[in-house]
Parts: structure tokens; sequence; C-alpha cells
């Protein structure tokens, strides 16, 4: 039973392109020996006695590993069998937290413990401790004590050992959210609200139902932005509202609080749906940024602040920080590469060392994701724009950019470039440099998709491809818009 179950999951992680293997308790070479394969790399730890529950978890099996070339950025397989079944609670738990500080996106732990198969109090208590989750296997598999494991992306505890690896330090700064299960009562104790429902849209993102019908959204920065930032995002909407830009609207004189360290605010629900990919929502859309950059922020420090970085690489930034995020993330990333894919990431890496931010170039208060999927469309047939996490002041070109992509070639981009024209002539050089800007968010998507473990190099190369042919007929067809007479 147990062998079959760890050839199977050893298989499984082949086929998903894992490379590091650990096999943890077990003096045997068998397993090795029948699964190696070339550019798989193996290590046995035999000798348990590293892992020490009267003491703090020490960096002995962890600092063991990487002197040996374990890379904790690179996705590895822990098969746990033989002496780790004998293992104490304590010892057991000690264990998992060491392996959970070497995991990253992709990395599996399978594991006995025979103490574990009539114990699920003991089990859940030990695996939420020490940040991991059990996936579904067989119910045999189960009965046995067999477990497969998953990381968790959240912060350690104390006493937990932090994550070595970049990849999965940058996924619990920037992308983890806590305490989500207490949004109700936080919004309750701080607003004289009662809330019927909560919902999670995004990452961070929660629609909430109040009592009489009415509805808010509660977005949650992560722990490692400071509250004042999202202060800031609460004065850039009073100062869209001010001046008659149709943005989401606080609801209350204070609209920013703090859930377990995390700024959150809070905004009225924009009811209706999201505007259609057609014409006459690029029209509006390019008609509404022109608007938008054509606004002048006057000494608002708000809308002055650095902005139009994607908001989950850098929660605040300028294009040019945006680029340098993404080069630091795509490099730490180079060991998720599996060996035969390296030209893929040679192309993603040829494309990122091409960013061209256009800091140089006219400044505005930009939206940095201005598509149709954050415009919402209400009853009165208004338009409001949500999401406006990393708007501040940047590079209009850069903001175009970005709807022109969403937009692609077409009569859409020709809707798009004709509202924006109402409102906005851009200059030579922005007209020059278009399609390096509207490259930026589809690459930025591609590389973090990639880099985080969400989806293959394959698919992300082959999604930048796609993206780059499309861009290049699109930036073609916008500048002979831009340049000729004004569309009739």
């Amino acid at each position: 039973m147990f062998d079959g179950f760890f050839d199977r999951v050893i298989a499984g992680a082949l086929g998903r392109g894992v490379t590091q293997f650990v096999l943890v308790g077990s003096d045997s070479n068998q397993r090795e020996q029948r699964h190696a394969k070339p550019g798989t790399r193996w290590w046995h730890v035999d000798d348990l006695t590293s892992i020490d529950p009267s003491a703090e978890p020490g960096p002995g099996l962890r600092a063991s590993l990487a002197s040996e070339g374990f890379e904790p950025d690179a996705p590895a397989l822990f098969c746990c069998e033989g002496a780790v079944s004998g293992l104490n609670q304590a010892a057991l738990t000690c264990l998992l937290a060491e392996l959970r500080a070497l995991a990253t996106p992709g990395t599996r732990v399978a594991i006995v413990s025979p103490g574990w198969a009539h114990d699920g109090e003991e089990i859940a208590g030990s695996l939420a401790q020490t940040r991991w989750r059990a996936a579904e296997i067989s119910a045999r598999a189960h009965q046995f004590g067999l477990r497969v494991l998953i990381p968790i992306w959240s912060l350690p505890g104390d006493g937990v050992p932090a994550s070595t690896g970049r990849i999965a330090t940058f996924i619990e700064r920037v992308l983890y959210r806590s305490a989500s299960e207490s949004i109700a009562a936080h919004l309750e104790a701080n607003y004289d609200v009662t809330v019927t429902a909560t919902r999670e849209l995004d990452l961070g993102v929660h629609r909430i139902s109040l009592a009489g019908g009415t509805g808010w959204i509660a977005r949650v920065s992560p722990a490692v932005r400071d509250v004042d930032a999202v202060r800031r995002d609460a004065e850039l909407l009073g100062w869209l509202t001010n001046v008659g830009f149709p943005a989401e609207r606080p609801p209350a004189p204070k609209p920013v609080s703090v859930l377990d360290g995390q700024g959150m605010l809070v905004t009225e629900f924009a009811r209706g749906p999201k505007l259609a990919a057609d014409g006459r929502s690029f029209e509006l859309l390019g008609r509404m940024l022109g608007k938008l950059h054509s606004t002048r922020p006057d000494n608002e420090p708000a809308a002055l602040r650095p902005g139009g970085a994607w908001h989950h690489l850098l929660p605040d930034g300028t294009p040019a920080q945006e680029g340098a995020a993404i080069r630091a993330l795509l490099d730490d990333a180079r060991h998720r590469v599996p060996a035969d894919s390296a030209y893929r990431y040679d192309t993603l890496v040829d494309a990122v060392e091409a960013w061209d931010s256009c800091a140089d170039l006219p400044h505005a208060v930009v939206h940095a994701d201005f598509v149709p999927r954050n415009a919402i469309r209400g009853p009165d047939d208004g338009v409001t724009i949500i999401d406006w996490a990393g708007a501040g002041w940047g590079p209009r070109i850069v903001s175009l950019g970005c709807l022109l992509w969403a937009a692609g070639p077409g009569a859409n981009l020709v809707a798009a470039i004709t509202g924006y024209r109402q409102s906005v002539t851009l200059e030579s050089a922005e007209i020059d440099r278009l399609d390096a800007a509207m490259r930026l968010r589809p690459l930025v998507l591609s590389c973090w998709t990639f880099a985080t473990g969400r989806g293959s190099l394959q698919n992300a190369a082959d999604s930048w491809d796609q993206h780059s042919k499309r861009i290049d007929r699109a930036a073609a067809q916008a500048r002979r818009l831009l340049t000729g007479p004004f569309p009739s």
C-alpha cells in the first residue's frame, strides 16, 4: 500500500516537471533507482535527530539541504516515510515546519503517519500551525494515514521558520490577506452597520451585503502596504468625486480602518454588469480616459503620488518601478524553468529587458488597468470606474496603452482612440513609443503568472507571443489613426 502510494506521487510529480526529490526517513535507494531521470536531483535525509521538538525549530535540515544544492525557488517533492512514521506529534510538527520553509508553488509533501488515520483534529492543528493543507486523495489511502500536503501561503506564526525562497516570500508579502473571516464583525464594530453576507470577489476584494439592501466593497491591502497609502486611495477617490469623475465613492467619512494590521478601504458597491468588450464600450472608455488625463490635479497630494503599476506585483509605484519588480521576480523564477524550455524563459527575459517605462513622456492622473472589466454600467446607463489601486501620477501613454491592448486591432481600437482624442492630443514622441506602452501590462501578466506558479512557462511564453503579435498589428493601426485627421 505504502510503496504504491509513494511511487504514484513521484510519477505525478515527474509529470508536472518537478526535478527536486527529497526522501525523508528512508535509508533505501530503490525509489531513486526506479524513478531517476536526466535533470532530476535526489536527496536522502536519513538522520532525523536534527528535528528537536524541545527547542525552537532550527536551521539544521534547511541548512543541510541548501549546502547540498537544494534550491527553494524550484518545486520539490518531499517523501516522508519509514522513520517519519515513528515520530511523536511534536517532532512531526517540527519536521513539517522545516519542510514548509523550503516550499515554493508546486512543492508537495507525501507523508505517512499512522496516527493520523484516526485523529483528524490533531492533524488539522499540526497542518495549520505549519502552513500546510491536505489535498484530496483516495479514502483508502486516507484510512492508512497517508497524506499529500500543499503549502498555504500565509505568513509564519511565532516560532515557525520563515520561507526561504524568494518567490514564496513575495507571495506571502504581497498576495496574502489574513482575517477574512473577521471582516463582517470588523465592519459592524467600526461603522455601526449590520452585515448580512460577505463574498470574496477577487484577491482581498469582498462584496459586503448590508441590512436594508445596500452594499459595500471592502478592499483589504497586504500588511506590507502602509496604511497611509490606503488612506491616500480614499483621498484620491474623494478628489475624483469632487472633479466629477465617475469613480467608486467612499460611503463613510472615515472609509479606512485596520484589520489585523492590514489597511481596509470601503466603498459603495457599484451595481450593474461590467462593460461588454464592444465598440460602444471602448469609445466610452476612451472618452473617459481622455477626460481623466486632461483633468489637472493642481496640488492634490493623493492624485500626484507616483502611480501606474499593477498592484498585484507592486502595491504602489510607477511603471519604471514595476519594470524593476518584474525583472527581479522573473530572475527569482529561473529555478522553475524546465531543462527543455530555457528558450521560452529567454524570450520573456528579452522582452523584460526591453521594458520602456515611458517615464520621460507627459504625465497625468492614471488608472493602472483602465479596461472593460473595471467599468460597471449602472441601472441609469451611467458608468462607474472601479479598482483604483495603483492609480496616481504617471505616464499617460502607458495608461492609454493598457486600454488599447485590451481593445486589440480592429473596430474596438478605432472606437477607443476616437473617444480619447476628444480630450487629448498625444505628442509625436508618445505615438512613436505607443507599441512599447501597450506591451507592459500583458508582459507583466505573463511573467507574473509563471513566476508565482499559476501557469506553466509554456503557457506564459505562448500567451506573451500571442499578445506581442496582436500588439504589433494594433500599434500600427493606432499610429495611423493618431497621426491622421480626427475621425468624423
